[in-house]
């Protein structure tokens, strides 16, 4: 019975912490912003969790600041960056429609 109950509470957990990374996506894709970006880094490659010394590609990170005043900031691998934002710059205005993953050079 003991064995019945550990699996029951870890589908359980499963099951909470799937709902709550749902809501957070929709609650994400739902926004609506307008800002400028305030930082572009780039951060370089971590190495993976294998046994093969694998590093991850490189990644970008890049800060805003939305009219309203609030910070925020989106990362994405090095490649996805160059072909969503090949020219994007400090102080470019950026647009986040609801229903979009990602917001869009203004």
């Amino acid at each position: 019975m003991g064995d019945t109950t550990g699996l029951i509470m870890g589908i359980s957990l499963a099951i909470l912490i799937a709902l709550v990374l749902g809501w957070r996506s929709q609650k994400k894709m739902a926004q609506t912003w307008q800002g400028r970006v305030t930082r572009i880094t780039t951060i370089s490659g971590i190495p993976a969790d294998d046994e093969n010394g694998n590093y991850t590609e490189d990644q970008i990170m890049v800060q805003y600041l939305t009219d309203e005043g609030k910070k925020g900031k989106f990362r994405l691998e090095k490649k996805y960056f160059l072909q969503n934002y090949p020219d994007l710059q400090i102080n470019d205005r950026l647009v986040k429609e609801a229903g979009k993953e990602l917001p869009k050079k203004a």
